[in-house]
């Protein structure tokens, strides 16, 4: 259809036409099919573009020339593209790919590798799509040759059988980080770690520590194409920073008791302790409850190693899968609490202390497990100095020994013990009331009540 043109719209649709990728008019000069691609982007620009895609295949139909062609097709692709229409766009595509247009093959490559549609001329001009993909600076190209080795397609389409690597190298050299990464992880796939760890160096410190810890976590668990390999997964987790290395073998830990898996279990908890963590020690006990004969041996043995590291939990766990049929600890159990008391856990003291306080002076266990107690006390526990006082003060374990229980008494009341502080001053009270009178003032301000009973009654004497 003609358009009636002034001469400021006649500029104005050349203009337009020259911003879209085509030339101006200069004095009615141009290739043939000009004017009618003219008068089509006029109507597209109004908004009317049922009009101007009329217009453009009229001029494709017109066969006026290979530029107005090409033109009016880019033409036709785009509004089919804004419009939402795959097929008809895949349509155009493969008509310029038909005359000859190598720049069509990326069109119909990006639908294919984004929309997962197959366009048809693959079946027919396979090899011409390989030829495309090597001499186009595409990377979608290259990355949809890429795909089809992957799926192991690319003989069905006649294009020959290359690795998928290949084509991912060529991606990547087109500036492609998808194909850079795709690269790294094929590589780690195929087991070929140090050639990923090359690669890696072309990404951005946060990306390579971001990938590093990714393929850990992948080669752990199995997971994203990536095989079961714990001892390779190990390598690449210990690459991370130590904090997030300890974080991921304590959630690897969890994960295969979850599922069971107590050889998972066993073997990232043993890299947890190794690199300095604790924790999921009590899951690890519950692992064992369970578990077969065969991995309870190994389950308990991973645990006294942690517990010997100084992980507390991991002891606690231990002497409670030990002390399970009760009786009187062993030496074994009395290590392990040493070991946790050692680590500052105030529950191995209280649990030390029940286990001297079931003995006798004569029973084989009482020398280690007193020693036990002693050296908890005198690397600065205050609940093995009350403890030891106690024994020493009424007998049990060991013979009364006043002296010993009353200075293992003042150690305790010195570091702030109010229990302690009571029980000096009881005892120092006729010898030097006013330490007495202190002590007990000390352990009335910390809430303790025998001692706040103990001044009040001192008062009361004093008052009457």
């Amino acid at each position: 259809m003609a358009i009636r043109r002034t001469a400021a719209a006649r500029f104005l649709a050349t203009t337009l036409l020259a911003l879209a990728g085509g030339p101006a008019l200069a004095g009615g000069s141009g290739f043939p099919g000009q004017e009618s691609l003219v008068q089509a982007f006029y109507y597209e620009q109004r908004g009317d573009l049922a009009r101007a895609k009329q217009i453009y295949l009229t001029t494709l139909e017109g066969n006026y020339s290979p530029r107005a062609n090409k033109d009016a097709l880019a033409r036709l692709v785009d509004l089919a593209r804004q419009a939402g229409n795959v097929q008809e766009e895949i349509g155009y595509l493969e008509i310029a790919v038909r005359a000859g247009s190598q720049d069509a093959f990326s069109g119909l490559a990006k639908i294919a590798v984004e929309r997962k549609v197959i366009p048809p001329t693959l079946t027919t001009m396979g090899p011409a799509y390989e030829e495309a993909a090597l001499a186009l600076p595409s990377v979608t190209l290259a990355m949809f040759m890429a795909e089809l080795s992957e799926q192991g397609t690319a003989a069905r389409y006649g294009i020959r059988e290359t690795d998928a690597s290949f084509w991912y190298l060529v991606a990547a050299q087109r500036g492609s980080r998808s194909g850079l990464l795709k690269m790294i992880e094929t590589a780690v796939a195929a087991g070929r770690d140090p050639e990923a760890l090359e690669l890696l160096g072309h990404l951005p410190a946060e990306d390579k520590a971001q990938k590093i810890l990714s393929f850990g976590k992948d080669l752990a668990r199995g997971e994203d194409r990536m095989p079961l390999d714990r001892n390779r997964a190990a390598k690449w987790l210990a690459m991370a920073p130590a904090a997030v290395t300890r974080d991921t073998y304590g959630s690897l830990v969890r994960d295969a008791i979850s599922d069971g898996d107590a050889k998972g279990a066993l073997f990232w908890y043993a890299k947890l302790g190794s690199a300095g963590g604790v924790g999921s020690a009590s899951a690890l006990g519950k692992l064992h409850d369970i578990a077969p004969a065969k991995d309870r041996k190994a389950i308990l043995a991973t645990l006294m190693a942690s517990a010997k590291r100084g992980d507390a939990e991991a002891a606690r766990v231990a002497v409670k899968i030990l002390t399970a049929d009760g009786g009187k600890p062993s030496a074994e159990v009395v290590a392990l609490l040493l070991a946790a008391a050692r680590a500052g856990d105030p529950g191995a003291i209280d649990q030390l202390t029940r286990s001297v306080a079931s003995l006798m002076p004569e029973d084989p266990e009482t020398e280690t497990t007193m020693a036990a107690l002693a050296d908890a006390a005198e690397n600065g526990s205050v609940p093995a100095m009350t403890a030891l006082a106690r024994f020493y003060g009424s007998g049990g374990p060991v013979e009364v020994d006043a002296e010993t229980s009353l200075s293992w008494y003042r150690k305790a009341a010195k570091a702030g013990d109010p229990e302690a502080q009571f029980r000096v001053g009881l005892l120092v009270a006729s010898s030097d009331p006013a330490e007495s009178e202190a002590l007990m003032k000390k352990a009335a301000s910390k809430g303790y009540g025998p001692a706040k009973s103990a001044l009040a009654a001192a008062q009361d004497v004093v008052t009457n």
